[in-house]
Protein backbone atom coordinates (compact mmCIF):
# COMPACT_ATOMS: atom_id res chain seq x y z
CA UNK A 1 0.00 0.00 0.00
CA UNK A 2 1.14 3.23 -1.07
CA UNK A 3 1.65 6.31 1.50
CA UNK A 4 -0.97 7.88 -0.17
CA UNK A 5 -3.26 5.58 -0.30
CA UNK A 6 -2.53 4.92 3.56
CA UNK A 7 -3.58 8.18 4.41
CA UNK A 8 -6.12 8.17 2.59
CA UNK A 9 -7.96 5.68 4.23
CA UNK A 10 -7.39 6.96 7.16
CA UNK A 11 -9.18 10.69 6.39
CA UNK A 12 -12.10 7.96 5.58
CA UNK A 13 -12.48 6.04 8.84
CA UNK A 14 -12.04 9.52 11.02
CA UNK A 15 -13.81 11.46 8.91
CA UNK A 16 -15.53 14.64 10.95
CA UNK A 17 -19.27 14.93 11.42
CA UNK A 18 -20.42 18.13 9.57
CA UNK A 19 -22.02 20.80 12.12
CA UNK A 20 -25.54 21.24 13.02
CA UNK A 21 -27.53 24.67 12.37
CA UNK A 22 -27.21 27.02 14.82
CA UNK A 23 -29.56 29.84 16.08
CA UNK A 24 -27.19 33.38 15.93
CA UNK A 25 -28.90 35.60 13.26
CA UNK A 26 -28.83 38.98 12.35
CA UNK A 27 -30.81 41.01 10.06
CA UNK A 28 -30.86 44.30 7.84
CA UNK A 29 -34.73 44.62 7.51
CA UNK A 30 -35.57 48.00 7.67
CA UNK A 31 -38.79 47.67 10.34
CA UNK A 32 -40.91 50.21 12.11
CA UNK A 33 -40.68 49.27 15.81
CA UNK A 34 -44.48 47.61 16.83
CA UNK A 35 -46.43 44.26 17.47
CA UNK A 36 -48.00 42.33 14.78
CA UNK A 37 -46.95 40.09 11.94
CA UNK A 38 -43.61 41.09 10.61
CA UNK A 39 -40.97 39.45 8.17
CA UNK A 40 -37.27 39.62 8.19
CA UNK A 41 -34.43 38.43 5.67
CA UNK A 42 -31.91 36.46 7.57
CA UNK A 43 -29.31 33.54 7.16
CA UNK A 44 -30.51 30.49 5.63
CA UNK A 45 -29.87 26.47 7.33
CA UNK A 46 -31.02 28.38 10.79
CA UNK A 47 -32.23 25.80 13.64
CA UNK A 48 -35.61 28.27 14.02
CA UNK A 49 -38.25 26.41 13.49
CA UNK A 50 -42.48 27.77 13.99
CA UNK A 51 -43.17 28.48 17.39
CA UNK A 52 -40.23 29.07 18.30
CA UNK A 53 -39.81 32.71 20.39
CA UNK A 54 -37.51 35.20 19.48
CA UNK A 55 -36.26 38.79 20.25
CA UNK A 56 -34.98 40.59 18.00
CA UNK A 57 -32.45 43.37 19.09
CA UNK A 58 -31.25 46.58 17.96
CA UNK A 59 -27.45 46.48 17.62
CA UNK A 60 -27.70 50.53 18.29
CA UNK A 61 -29.95 50.94 21.37
CA UNK A 62 -30.28 47.21 23.15
CA UNK A 63 -33.62 48.92 25.16
CA UNK A 64 -35.37 48.81 21.41
CA UNK A 65 -36.15 44.99 20.65
CA UNK A 66 -39.64 43.43 19.76
CA UNK A 67 -40.22 39.76 20.68
CA UNK A 68 -42.85 36.99 19.75
CA UNK A 69 -43.16 34.04 18.37
CA UNK A 70 -41.73 32.76 14.76
CA UNK A 71 -44.66 31.85 12.52
CA UNK A 72 -42.50 31.23 9.18
CA UNK A 73 -39.07 29.99 8.37
CA UNK A 74 -37.58 29.01 4.76
CA UNK A 75 -34.42 29.99 3.53
CA UNK A 76 -33.71 33.70 4.14
CA UNK A 77 -37.20 34.75 5.12
CA UNK A 78 -38.07 34.52 8.59
CA UNK A 79 -42.00 35.20 10.09
CA UNK A 80 -42.13 37.03 13.71
CA UNK A 81 -45.54 37.54 15.07
CA UNK A 82 -44.53 40.56 17.88
CA UNK A 83 -46.60 40.57 20.71
CA UNK A 84 -43.89 42.52 22.57
CA UNK A 85 -41.74 45.62 22.56
CA UNK A 86 -39.23 47.29 25.21
CA UNK A 87 -40.70 49.71 26.98
CA UNK A 88 -39.42 52.96 25.45
CA UNK A 89 -38.77 51.38 21.92
CA UNK A 90 -39.79 53.38 19.11
CA UNK A 91 -38.87 54.06 15.46
CA UNK A 92 -37.70 52.00 13.03
CA UNK A 93 -33.99 49.94 12.75
CA UNK A 94 -31.83 47.59 10.36
CA UNK A 95 -29.55 45.76 12.60
CA UNK A 96 -31.64 43.35 14.36
CA UNK A 97 -29.61 40.85 15.75
CA UNK A 98 -31.94 37.74 16.47
CA UNK A 99 -31.27 35.55 19.97
CA UNK A 100 -34.06 32.79 21.36
CA UNK A 101 -36.34 34.04 23.98
CA UNK A 102 -38.45 32.32 26.70
CA UNK A 103 -42.11 32.22 27.07
CA UNK A 104 -43.43 34.95 29.44
CA UNK A 105 -45.27 33.63 32.03
CA UNK A 106 -49.49 34.54 32.43
CA UNK A 107 -49.73 38.12 34.09
CA UNK A 108 -46.30 39.58 33.24
CA UNK A 109 -46.03 43.17 34.70
CA UNK A 110 -44.02 44.24 31.80
CA UNK A 111 -47.22 43.81 29.45
CA UNK A 112 -49.09 47.15 28.40
CA UNK A 113 -52.17 45.76 30.84
CA UNK A 114 -50.06 45.78 34.11
CA UNK A 115 -51.09 42.18 35.41
CA UNK A 116 -54.96 42.31 33.30
CA UNK A 117 -54.64 39.53 32.02
CA UNK A 118 -54.44 37.61 35.29
CA UNK A 119 -58.16 35.73 35.21
CA UNK A 120 -57.92 35.58 39.49
CA UNK A 121 -57.30 38.95 40.42
CA UNK A 122 -58.20 38.74 44.40
CA UNK A 123 -55.74 35.51 44.67
CA UNK A 124 -52.84 36.73 42.45
CA UNK A 125 -52.93 39.96 44.94
CA UNK A 126 -52.94 37.61 48.15
CA UNK A 127 -49.84 35.90 45.97
CA UNK A 128 -48.11 38.91 45.62
CA UNK A 129 -47.92 39.85 49.22
CA UNK A 130 -50.07 43.52 49.02
CA UNK A 131 -47.84 44.65 45.35
CA UNK A 132 -51.08 46.64 44.55
CA UNK A 133 -49.78 49.32 47.49
CA UNK A 134 -48.46 52.38 46.14
CA UNK A 135 -44.73 51.83 47.47
CA UNK A 136 -44.75 48.41 46.02
CA UNK A 137 -45.91 49.54 42.32
CA UNK A 138 -42.78 51.84 41.45
CA UNK A 139 -41.96 49.67 38.83
CA UNK A 140 -45.42 49.96 36.82
CA UNK A 141 -45.91 52.68 34.74
CA UNK A 142 -49.37 53.00 35.23
CA UNK A 143 -49.71 52.71 39.00
CA UNK A 144 -53.50 53.77 38.99
CA UNK A 145 -54.43 51.77 36.14
CA UNK A 146 -52.70 48.47 37.71
CA UNK A 147 -54.80 49.34 40.86
CA UNK A 148 -57.78 49.21 38.68
CA UNK A 149 -56.57 45.83 36.97
CA UNK A 150 -56.53 44.45 39.97
CA UNK A 151 -59.74 45.51 41.33
CA UNK A 152 -58.23 47.06 44.10
CA UNK A 153 -60.18 49.80 46.10
CA UNK A 154 -58.78 49.77 49.57
CA UNK A 155 -55.58 50.81 48.51
CA UNK A 156 -53.71 53.34 51.07
CA UNK A 157 -53.79 57.25 49.81
CA UNK A 158 -50.94 59.22 51.59
CA UNK A 159 -52.41 62.51 52.58
CA UNK A 160 -50.07 65.42 53.15
CA UNK A 161 -52.18 67.47 55.33
CA UNK A 162 -56.29 66.94 57.07
CA UNK A 163 -57.37 69.14 53.46
CA UNK A 164 -56.08 66.25 51.27
CA UNK A 165 -57.50 63.25 53.33
CA UNK A 166 -60.95 65.48 53.10
CA UNK A 167 -60.97 65.26 49.68
CA UNK A 168 -60.17 61.62 49.80
CA UNK A 169 -62.29 59.47 46.98
CA UNK A 170 -63.56 57.32 49.66
CA UNK A 171 -65.10 55.02 46.60
CA UNK A 172 -61.62 53.84 45.73
CA UNK A 173 -59.79 54.56 48.80
CA UNK A 174 -60.49 52.97 52.32
CA UNK A 175 -57.66 53.24 54.10
CA UNK A 176 -55.29 56.67 54.33
CA UNK A 177 -51.98 57.70 56.06
CA UNK A 178 -52.12 61.28 57.39
CA UNK A 179 -48.52 62.42 57.29
CA UNK A 180 -49.30 66.14 58.93
CA UNK A 181 -46.52 67.04 60.80
CA UNK A 182 -48.14 66.54 65.14
CA UNK A 183 -50.86 64.48 63.18
CA UNK A 184 -49.67 61.79 61.53
CA UNK A 185 -51.38 58.63 61.72
CA UNK A 186 -53.16 55.94 59.95
CA UNK A 187 -57.08 56.58 58.97
CA UNK A 188 -59.57 54.36 57.76
CA UNK A 189 -63.06 55.07 56.29
CA UNK A 190 -65.85 53.99 58.58
CA UNK A 191 -69.12 53.93 56.85
CA UNK A 192 -72.34 55.13 59.60
CA UNK A 193 -73.51 57.92 61.45
CA UNK A 194 -70.71 59.38 63.27
CA UNK A 195 -72.15 62.61 63.73
CA UNK A 196 -71.56 63.08 67.14
CA UNK A 197 -67.84 61.53 67.23
CA UNK A 198 -67.41 65.02 64.62
CA UNK A 199 -69.26 67.11 66.33
CA UNK A 200 -67.23 66.29 69.49
CA UNK A 201 -63.84 66.38 67.73
CA UNK A 202 -63.36 70.09 66.85
CA UNK A 203 -60.25 69.99 66.01
CA UNK A 204 -60.05 66.68 64.35
CA UNK A 205 -57.88 64.43 65.77
CA UNK A 206 -59.28 61.85 65.67
CA UNK A 207 -62.70 62.12 63.55
CA UNK A 208 -62.16 63.50 60.10
CA UNK A 209 -65.07 64.69 57.68
CA UNK A 210 -65.26 64.09 53.80
CA UNK A 211 -65.69 66.98 52.58
CA UNK A 212 -68.27 65.95 50.38
CA UNK A 213 -70.11 63.27 52.60
CA UNK A 214 -71.80 63.72 55.17
CA UNK A 215 -71.38 62.65 58.93
CA UNK A 216 -74.14 60.78 59.31
CA UNK A 217 -73.08 58.45 56.36
CA UNK A 218 -69.20 57.58 57.03
CA UNK A 219 -66.24 59.44 58.14
CA UNK A 220 -62.23 59.16 58.51
CA UNK A 221 -61.41 57.90 62.18
CA UNK A 222 -58.33 57.37 63.40
CA UNK A 223 -57.31 54.19 63.56
CA UNK A 224 -55.84 51.93 67.43
CA UNK A 225 -56.01 54.59 69.87
CA UNK A 226 -56.40 52.14 72.27
CA UNK A 227 -58.15 54.76 75.01
CA UNK A 228 -54.85 57.24 74.53
CA UNK A 229 -55.44 60.49 72.83
CA UNK A 230 -52.11 62.24 72.49
CA UNK A 231 -52.81 66.01 72.38
CA UNK A 232 -50.58 66.62 69.46
CA UNK A 233 -53.27 64.99 67.53
CA UNK A 234 -55.67 68.04 68.45
CA UNK A 235 -53.14 70.52 67.43
CA UNK A 236 -50.80 71.29 70.58
CA UNK A 237 -47.68 72.15 69.17
CA UNK A 238 -45.41 72.17 72.44
CA UNK A 239 -42.76 74.91 71.25
CA UNK A 240 -43.36 77.53 73.52
CA UNK A 241 -45.08 79.91 71.66
CA UNK A 242 -48.37 78.72 70.56
CA UNK A 243 -50.94 79.43 72.61
CA UNK A 244 -51.77 75.15 73.23
CA UNK A 245 -54.72 76.08 75.73
CA UNK A 246 -57.67 75.59 72.63
CA UNK A 247 -55.50 72.37 71.15
CA UNK A 248 -55.60 71.03 75.17
CA UNK A 249 -59.26 71.67 75.84
CA UNK A 250 -60.52 70.60 72.49
CA UNK A 251 -58.91 66.80 73.32
CA UNK A 252 -60.11 66.86 77.27
CA UNK A 253 -63.34 68.12 75.70
CA UNK A 254 -63.68 65.07 73.32
CA UNK A 255 -62.43 62.52 75.41
CA UNK A 256 -65.36 63.72 78.53
CA UNK A 257 -68.03 64.17 75.56
CA UNK A 258 -67.50 60.38 74.21
CA UNK A 259 -66.01 58.26 77.00
CA UNK A 260 -66.82 60.77 80.22
CA UNK A 261 -63.23 59.47 81.10
CA UNK A 262 -59.24 58.96 79.34
CA UNK A 263 -55.89 59.42 78.52
CA UNK A 264 -54.41 62.58 76.99
CA UNK A 265 -51.15 62.55 76.84
CA UNK A 266 -49.06 65.21 76.34
CA UNK A 267 -45.63 66.14 74.75
CA UNK A 268 -42.33 65.99 75.99
CA UNK A 269 -41.97 69.54 75.63
CA UNK A 270 -43.69 73.36 76.42
CA UNK A 271 -47.49 73.42 76.32
CA UNK A 272 -47.69 77.60 76.50
CA UNK A 273 -51.07 78.59 77.96
CA UNK A 274 -52.90 81.48 77.71
CA UNK A 275 -56.20 80.58 79.14
CA UNK A 276 -57.00 77.89 81.58
CA UNK A 277 -57.68 74.30 80.29
CA UNK A 278 -60.17 72.83 82.57
CA UNK A 279 -60.00 68.96 83.64
CA UNK A 280 -63.40 67.43 83.17
CA UNK A 281 -65.37 63.87 83.81
CA UNK A 282 -62.37 61.35 84.36
CA UNK A 283 -59.80 62.79 82.31
CA UNK A 284 -56.36 62.14 82.93
CA UNK A 285 -53.58 64.53 81.78
CA UNK A 286 -50.17 62.43 81.25
CA UNK A 287 -46.89 63.88 80.41
CA UNK A 288 -44.01 62.26 80.36
CA UNK A 289 -42.07 63.73 83.22
CA UNK A 290 -41.65 66.83 85.17
CA UNK A 291 -38.25 67.80 83.36
CA UNK A 292 -39.50 67.72 79.95
CA UNK A 293 -43.39 68.27 80.02
CA UNK A 294 -44.80 71.13 80.78
CA UNK A 295 -47.96 73.20 80.99
CA UNK A 296 -46.53 76.86 81.35
CA UNK A 297 -48.76 79.78 82.34
CA UNK A 298 -45.11 81.56 83.39
CA UNK A 299 -46.26 84.88 81.37
CA UNK A 300 -50.09 85.20 82.04
CA UNK A 301 -51.66 85.77 85.09
CA UNK A 302 -54.18 83.02 84.30
CA UNK A 303 -55.37 79.57 86.57
CA UNK A 304 -52.73 77.11 84.18
CA UNK A 305 -55.76 74.08 85.14
CA UNK A 306 -58.55 74.22 86.78
CA UNK A 307 -59.93 70.33 87.82
CA UNK A 308 -63.72 71.41 87.01
CA UNK A 309 -67.22 70.74 88.66
CA UNK A 310 -67.60 68.14 86.23
CA UNK A 311 -65.00 66.05 87.69
CA UNK A 312 -65.15 62.48 89.09
CA UNK A 313 -62.82 60.28 90.66
CA UNK A 314 -59.89 59.28 88.39
CA UNK A 315 -59.74 62.65 87.01
CA UNK A 316 -56.05 64.12 86.96
CA UNK A 317 -52.44 65.57 86.32
CA UNK A 318 -49.85 63.19 86.11
CA UNK A 319 -46.09 63.38 85.65
CA UNK A 320 -45.67 66.47 84.57
CA UNK A 321 -44.49 70.53 85.99
CA UNK A 322 -47.54 72.81 85.79
CA UNK A 323 -46.38 76.39 86.81
CA UNK A 324 -48.92 79.34 86.92
CA UNK A 325 -48.22 83.18 86.72
CA UNK A 326 -44.44 84.43 87.96
CA UNK A 327 -44.03 88.13 88.87
CA UNK A 328 -41.12 89.32 91.81
CA UNK A 329 -43.81 91.32 92.84
CA UNK A 330 -46.20 88.88 94.07
CA UNK A 331 -49.11 91.70 94.56
CA UNK A 332 -49.79 91.34 90.63
CA UNK A 333 -49.86 87.95 91.51
CA UNK A 334 -53.85 87.04 91.57
CA UNK A 335 -54.54 83.64 90.50
CA UNK A 336 -53.36 80.22 90.76
CA UNK A 337 -51.40 77.74 89.22
CA UNK A 338 -53.48 74.84 89.88
CA UNK A 339 -57.59 75.48 91.04
CA UNK A 340 -59.54 72.28 92.48
CA UNK A 341 -63.36 73.10 92.35
CA UNK A 342 -65.81 71.74 95.38
CA UNK A 343 -66.05 68.60 96.22
CA UNK A 344 -63.79 67.44 93.08
CA UNK A 345 -61.71 64.37 94.18
CA UNK A 346 -58.69 65.62 92.45
CA UNK A 347 -55.73 63.36 91.50
CA UNK A 348 -51.94 65.29 91.34
CA UNK A 349 -48.93 62.25 90.99
CA UNK A 350 -45.24 62.74 89.78
CA UNK A 351 -46.10 66.71 89.75
CA UNK A 352 -44.31 70.10 90.16
CA UNK A 353 -46.58 72.65 90.52
CA UNK A 354 -44.92 76.36 90.73
CA UNK A 355 -45.84 79.87 90.60
CA UNK A 356 -49.11 81.73 90.77
CA UNK A 357 -50.43 83.16 94.17
CA UNK A 358 -50.80 79.52 95.40
CA UNK A 359 -49.13 77.13 93.47
CA UNK A 360 -52.42 74.66 94.40
CA UNK A 361 -56.20 76.07 95.52
CA UNK A 362 -58.19 73.33 96.44
CA UNK A 363 -61.79 73.01 97.42
CA UNK A 364 -61.46 69.47 96.72
CA UNK A 365 -62.14 66.84 98.51
CA UNK A 366 -61.15 63.06 98.99
CA UNK A 367 -58.81 63.88 96.13
CA UNK A 368 -55.14 62.94 96.66
CA UNK A 369 -51.56 64.45 96.07
CA UNK A 370 -48.58 62.07 96.18
CA UNK A 371 -45.53 62.31 95.45
CA UNK A 372 -45.55 66.23 93.95
CA UNK A 373 -43.95 69.22 94.73
CA UNK A 374 -46.26 72.61 95.14
CA UNK A 375 -44.05 75.88 95.86
CA UNK A 376 -46.62 79.26 94.84
CA UNK A 377 -45.12 83.21 95.00
CA UNK A 378 -47.31 83.63 98.19
CA UNK A 379 -48.17 80.06 99.48
CA UNK A 380 -47.79 76.60 98.36
CA UNK A 381 -51.24 75.73 99.57
CA UNK A 382 -54.59 76.78 100.12
CA UNK A 383 -57.08 74.58 100.70
CA UNK A 384 -60.69 74.99 101.85
CA UNK A 385 -61.25 71.16 101.25
CA UNK A 386 -60.60 68.15 102.64
CA UNK A 387 -57.87 65.39 100.58
CA UNK A 388 -54.93 63.25 101.27
CA UNK A 389 -50.97 64.30 100.95
CA UNK A 390 -48.50 61.89 100.53
CA UNK A 391 -44.98 62.29 100.22
CA UNK A 392 -45.02 66.07 98.95
CA UNK A 393 -43.43 68.73 99.28
CA UNK A 394 -44.34 72.54 100.20
CA UNK A 395 -41.33 74.16 99.52
CA UNK A 396 -39.24 77.20 98.02
CA UNK A 397 -37.45 77.51 95.40
CA UNK A 398 -35.79 80.75 96.67
CA UNK A 399 -36.76 83.15 94.10
CA UNK A 400 -38.46 85.33 96.20
CA UNK A 401 -37.10 85.51 99.77
CA UNK A 402 -39.75 84.77 102.56
CA UNK A 403 -43.42 83.17 101.64
CA UNK A 404 -46.44 83.12 103.85
CA UNK A 405 -47.84 79.76 104.32
CA UNK A 406 -46.36 76.20 103.04
CA UNK A 407 -49.90 74.65 104.02
CA UNK A 408 -53.13 77.36 104.64
CA UNK A 409 -56.39 75.68 105.68
CA UNK A 410 -59.07 78.27 105.13
CA UNK A 411 -62.61 78.43 106.32
CA UNK A 412 -65.28 75.62 104.80
CA UNK A 413 -66.81 76.45 101.59
CA UNK A 414 -70.90 76.44 101.72
CA UNK A 415 -71.41 73.30 100.43
CA UNK A 416 -68.08 71.31 101.87
CA UNK A 417 -68.84 68.06 102.69
CA UNK A 418 -65.16 67.29 104.71
CA UNK A 419 -62.34 69.77 106.65
CA UNK A 420 -60.43 66.54 106.89
CA UNK A 421 -56.41 67.11 105.82
CA UNK A 422 -54.35 64.09 106.26
CA UNK A 423 -50.72 64.54 105.30
CA UNK A 424 -48.00 61.72 105.39
CA UNK A 425 -44.30 61.98 104.86
CA UNK A 426 -44.46 65.35 103.53
CA UNK A 427 -41.93 68.09 104.20
CA UNK A 428 -42.80 71.87 104.76
CA UNK A 429 -39.19 72.96 104.76
CA UNK A 430 -38.51 76.64 103.43
CA UNK A 431 -38.36 80.56 104.69
CA UNK A 432 -42.19 80.25 105.72
CA UNK A 433 -43.82 83.21 107.72
CA UNK A 434 -45.67 79.79 108.96
CA UNK A 435 -44.97 75.93 108.00
CA UNK A 436 -48.68 75.57 108.82
CA UNK A 437 -51.82 77.71 109.14
CA UNK A 438 -55.18 76.38 110.38
CA UNK A 439 -57.92 78.49 110.13
CA UNK A 440 -60.79 76.17 109.89
CA UNK A 441 -63.33 75.54 112.28
CA UNK A 442 -64.03 73.99 115.61
CA UNK A 443 -67.95 74.82 115.53
CA UNK A 444 -69.24 74.23 112.32
CA UNK A 445 -69.66 70.95 111.02
CA UNK A 446 -68.02 69.70 109.32
CA UNK A 447 -65.53 70.37 111.71
CA UNK A 448 -61.74 71.10 111.03
CA UNK A 449 -59.79 67.90 110.77
CA UNK A 450 -55.90 67.82 110.17
CA UNK A 451 -53.20 65.38 110.77
CA UNK A 452 -49.55 65.34 109.87
CA UNK A 453 -47.63 62.13 110.07
CA UNK A 454 -44.05 61.73 109.62
CA UNK A 455 -43.86 65.04 108.40
CA UNK A 456 -40.91 67.77 108.90
CA UNK A 457 -41.60 71.53 109.72
CA UNK A 458 -39.04 74.06 109.49
CA UNK A 459 -41.02 77.19 110.63
CA UNK A 460 -43.63 78.26 113.08
CA UNK A 461 -47.46 76.51 113.39
CA UNK A 462 -50.14 78.58 114.08
CA UNK A 463 -53.55 77.17 114.91
CA UNK A 464 -56.16 79.65 114.89
CA UNK A 465 -59.48 77.75 113.94
CA UNK A 466 -59.81 73.87 114.33
CA UNK A 467 -61.49 70.81 116.17
CA UNK A 468 -58.84 68.69 116.16
CA UNK A 469 -55.11 68.33 114.98
CA UNK A 470 -52.79 65.52 115.70
CA UNK A 471 -48.83 65.33 114.85
CA UNK A 472 -47.17 61.97 114.98
CA UNK A 473 -43.81 61.54 114.71
CA UNK A 474 -43.39 64.91 113.30
CA UNK A 475 -39.98 66.92 113.45
CA UNK A 476 -40.45 70.66 114.38
CA UNK A 477 -37.49 73.36 113.21
CA UNK A 478 -39.11 76.07 115.14
CA UNK A 479 -39.96 76.85 118.72
CA UNK A 480 -43.65 78.85 117.13
CA UNK A 481 -46.58 76.42 118.41
CA UNK A 482 -49.42 79.27 118.56
CA UNK A 483 -52.56 77.72 119.48
CA UNK A 484 -55.72 80.07 119.52
CA UNK A 485 -57.00 78.92 122.89
CA UNK A 486 -60.42 77.22 122.80
CA UNK A 487 -61.01 77.85 119.36
CA UNK A 488 -57.70 76.38 118.62
CA UNK A 489 -59.28 72.86 119.20
CA UNK A 490 -57.19 70.20 120.65
CA UNK A 491 -53.44 68.87 119.62
CA UNK A 492 -52.01 65.84 119.92
CA UNK A 493 -48.15 65.54 119.95
CA UNK A 494 -46.90 61.96 120.13
CA UNK A 495 -43.84 60.41 119.23
CA UNK A 496 -42.52 64.19 117.54
CA UNK A 497 -38.78 66.11 118.16
CA UNK A 498 -38.52 69.78 118.83
CA UNK A 499 -35.02 69.89 116.59
CA UNK A 500 -32.16 71.71 118.08
CA UNK A 501 -34.31 73.57 120.56
CA UNK A 502 -37.27 72.87 123.29
CA UNK A 503 -40.83 72.96 121.58
CA UNK A 504 -42.69 75.26 124.47
CA UNK A 505 -46.91 73.83 124.00
CA UNK A 506 -49.64 75.62 126.58
CA UNK A 507 -53.30 75.23 125.76
CA UNK A 508 -55.13 71.86 124.96
CA UNK A 509 -52.31 69.68 123.75
CA UNK A 510 -52.02 66.30 124.42
CA UNK A 511 -48.17 65.14 124.84
CA UNK A 512 -46.77 61.53 124.98
CA UNK A 513 -43.38 59.85 123.76
CA UNK A 514 -41.84 63.61 122.26
CA UNK A 515 -37.95 64.35 122.57
CA UNK A 516 -37.45 68.48 123.74
CA UNK A 517 -41.09 68.94 123.37
CA UNK A 518 -42.47 69.82 126.84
Amino acid sequence: MTITSFVSSVLVAHEVAPSPPGFAATSATSMTIGTGIKPFATQSGLAYKPGARVRLVSAADPTDYMEGDVTAYAGTAMTVNVTRIGPTSAGTAADWSIVIAGDPGAGDLLSTLHLADLTDKPASLNTLGGMAQSANLSDVSDRDAARENLDILDSIFLAAARSDLKATDTSRYHTAYLIESGRSGIFVWRSGDYSAQVTADTQEGVYVKATAISAAVGVWERSVTKGVYEATWFGAKGDNATNDAPALQAAVDFVYALYVGGIVKLPGSICKVTSTVTIKGGVRLIGAGTSVTYISGFLTNVVAVTFGSTCIRGCSIEDMTVSGYYNANTALVTNNAVVVEENVPAYIMNCKVWYGAAALYTKGVDGTYFNSWFIGCIDGVVSNGANWYNRCILDTNGSFGSYRYAFLQGPKFAAASSQENHFTDCDFSGPFDKSVYIGGSNSVTPYTVTSFENCVFSAGINIQASYWSSFIGCEFGSNSFTLNGSTGGTVSVVGSAGIGTTLALSGNFSKAGNFNIT
